[in-house]
């Protein structure tokens, strides 16, 4: 059964992936790009002779199928340790450097990512949420690559930030931020004549 309501859930060979995160917390969300469809990311992650895997795929029509489950440790960002720590989404949308993803694929993508992170209490931010290449260069150890390509990480986040937290209406963000000022209101107050 799939961790997210919105994916079909066909599990990874066991081969490619190991039951549980030795403990360790989720704490981070790693976007990944596949070189092909996400139907051939599926049937790679299904080989007993691939040991890879992705917890989650999104195809470029928007359709999520789950792999690995959430409490498991999928084998993707060349950095095991990572790995135990993160969720990953593999995109179907054959990797071209320079080319346009389909609409469909950020917005499916940006809902996972919104549910992944209320579920498990990961902020929405790129410190938490980044490209399978930043791994290396955040942790110091992993493979090199260009991974995820042209795929706007930062176009997931923002998108991901507003399903979770939709706007407020003008006049309720305005009292909001009012009271989030606290006391400097009260020395505004004082310092200008009225």
């Amino acid at each position: 059964m799939a961790d997210y309501k919105d994916a079909n859930y066909i599990q990874a060979h066991p081969n490619n992936w190991q039951q549980g995160r030795a403990g360790k917390p989720i704490l981070y969300i790693v976007i990944h790009s596949d070189v092909g469809s996400a139907q051939s990311a599926i049937n790679a992650f299904l080989s007993p002779t691939r040991i890879a895997s992705s917890t989650y795929i999104v195809s470029s029509e928007g359709k999520v199928t789950q792999m690995v489950p959430e409490n498991s440790t999928p084998y993707t960002n060349g950095n095991f340790d990572i790995n135990q720590k993160s969720i990953t989404i593999e995109h179907g949308d054959f990797a071209q450097p320079d080319s346009i993803r389909p609409d469909a694929l950020y917005e499916a993508s940006a809902r996972l990512i919104a549910d992944i992170c209320q579920r498990h209490g990961i902020p929405i931010n790129n410190g938490r949420i980044f490209g399978h290449r930043d791994v290396r260069i955040i942790f110091g150890s992993g493979t090199v690559t260009a991974c995820p390509a042209a795929l706007d990480v930062n176009r997931l986040i923002a998108r991901a930030a507003e399903i979770a937290a939709p706007s407020l209406p003008p006049q309720l963000e305005w009292v909001l931020n009012l009271q989030d000022i606290g006391e400097h209101t009260q020395v505004l107050e004082k310092d200008v004549p009225l």
